[in-house]
């Protein structure tokens, strides 16, 4: 995990317990916490080394009112932070309101040189996060639990918080039983107290990636490798119709490993037996124990529940693969590391649910010809 550096300017609102609060939920999600004094300077003095603290490798937050002096001289300036958070607190914030995260423009501060401020004043939160994204991000939250909630789930960590794990996870026990039927269809996960149900998405719309030789430190690398047990050639049959997928790397290396499944009654055409037979085999791919652990360049984007497209030609691999588990890396204080754990399908949520889409999700192609056999033909990196 993260060494974090958190500053809280001095807004005259409890500023002390809210930055006490933060830095809690922070260090229960595995991080380590160095708090600054409450004033601009003792955070601004520790980001650009100036105070004698070495701030390389350490990641920097900042718990201010709306404005935008801090943000453009974190991004602009001259901070040594390997990453940048700013959390905004709307009750120090005259006229603004969490709601306002993603509309709202904000002017520059009144102390702020004009050339600086320029970059990104007159724009909302949401705009200057995709303007100033490779060295900062801005957060906020109605109170402190929410802000240090909020500022965990942007490093891509997950919420600890007691209560809110214990109710939420009766929700969702209850919801997974109903959701049984769309096993290998839907995923459920918990923000915010808020539970979230929906279609997983596609491998194919994966805005990450890891490349050999561009983002991935080799020497990182362990794979798992695949489960020679598990079946690599599914079948079923519609009608007069024989539909197959199987694995064709797999059936290689080990053999073929067959298995048939039976179609539901309410299966009523040849579309349909193919998305049945491509979601079973979704299923399939959580059992295969192939997983891999890296180490990537740091950034924010690198998230637990994301497709990743991954090109290692060394060790074999190009496919879609899925992240299942994240942390930050400071062993080397001048370079940000990300640890990533991914797998070939998204985990099962306790009984029922997890994992699938409808068709070639799994790095499969579906083929149809003109006689009475319908094939899905897996490539060699599935």
């Amino acid at each position: 995990m993260s060494t974090i550096v958190l500053g809280c300017d001095d807004n005259g609102v409890n500023d002390s317990e809210y930055q006490s609060t933060v830095a809690s939920i922070l260090e229960k999600a595995g991080h380590s916490v160095e708090k600054c004094a409450i004033e601009p300077n003792a955070f601004a003095s520790y980001s650009d080394g100036s105070n004698g603290k070495n701030p390389e490798g350490k990641i920097g937050i900042y718990l201010i009112a709306a404005g935008t002096y801090s943000i453009a001289d974190a991004t602009y300036g001259t901070s040594r932070f390997k990453y940048n958070y700013f959390g905004i607190r709307p009750e120090c914030s005259p006229n603004w309101e969490c709601s306002d995260f993603d509309t709202r423009p904000i002017g520059a501060d009144l102390d702020c040189p004009s050339w600086l401020c320029s970059k990104i004043a007159g724009n909302s939160f949401k705009r200057i996060n995709e303007i100033v994204k490779e060295k900062s991000m801005v957060v906020t939250g109605k109170d402190a639990t929410e802000m240090g909630n909020n500022l965990v789930k942007a490093m891509g960590g997950e919420i600890t918080d007691t209560s809110e794990s214990s109710s939420s996870s009766t929700i969702k026990s209850a919801i997974c039983d109903v959701m049984y039927n769309w096993d290998g269809e839907a995923e459920l996960f918990i923000r915010d107290e808020t539970v979230h149900i929906r279609k997983i998405p596609s491998p194919s719309k994966a805005t990450l990636s890891l490349v050999e030789g561009d983002n991935v430190h080799l020497g990182s690398i362990n794979i798992t490798d695949y489960n020679p047990s598990v079946v690599n050639y599914l079948t079923t049959t519609f009608e007069d119709y024989e539909l197959t997928i199987q694995d064709e790397l797999r059936v290689k290396r080990f053999g073929k490993v067959p298995s048939d499944v039976t179609l539901d009654e309410e299966i009523k055409t040849l579309d349909e037996a193919k998305e049945f037979l491509q979601r079973e085999w979704n299923k399939l791919q959580r059992d295969n124990d192939h997983s891999l652990e890296v180490s990537v360049r740091g950034h924010q984007k690198w998230q637990v529940g994301k497709w990743c497209r991954v090109y290692i030609p060394s060790f074999k691999i190009d496919d879609y693969m899925y992240i299942i588990n994240m942390s930050q890396d400071d062993s080397a204080s001048d370079k940000w590391k990300c640890n990533l754990t991914l797998v070939d399908y998204p985990p099962s949520f306790g009984e029922p649910s997890t994992s699938g889409e409808d068709t070639n999700e799994s790095g499969t192609e579906l083929n149809t010809t003109d006689t009475n056999t319908t094939t899905v033909a897996g490539d060699e990196s599935t």
